[in-house]
């Protein structure tokens, strides 16, 4: 049976604050929170020094990606489509919740 927090993000996951996305290769649409407006995120290190910037990104949760038969890190280089636009997935993190399980954060950057 699911926890509190999992029936929670259930619901959230069910309204108008995630939306439908389609990834590339993959039949369906899985739910995303779009955060493409931007997220503190770590940059790459430059030498020593690592200096966060703010990079667009999508929540996801890893229970959708692997009920398409894909893992976090096959995400990796495929399109996202979304709010009428389509993104490339750059990199992964996942990002624990409150309750201690991982639910991924995907950085994205815009099509070129």
């Amino acid at each position: 049976m699911a926890g509190y927090f999992e029936r929670a993000m259930d619901a959230i996951y069910r309204t108008q604050i995630a939306t439908d996305c389609v990834v590339s290769g993959v039949s369906g649409s899985i739910r995303v929170i779009d955060k493409t407006d931007g997220i503190d995120a770590p940059a790459p290190r430059n030498g020593k020094l690592k200096v966060p910037t703010v990079a667009p990104a999508v929540v996801l949760r890893d229970k959708e990606v692997a009920a398409k038969g894909l893992t976090i890190s096959q995400l990796v280089g495929r399109s996202l489509t979304f709010n009428g636009k389509t993104w490339w997935v750059h990199a992964t993190e996942p990002r624990p919740r409150p309750d201690g399980v991982n639910e991924s954060l995907i950085y994205i950057r815009s099509k070129r």
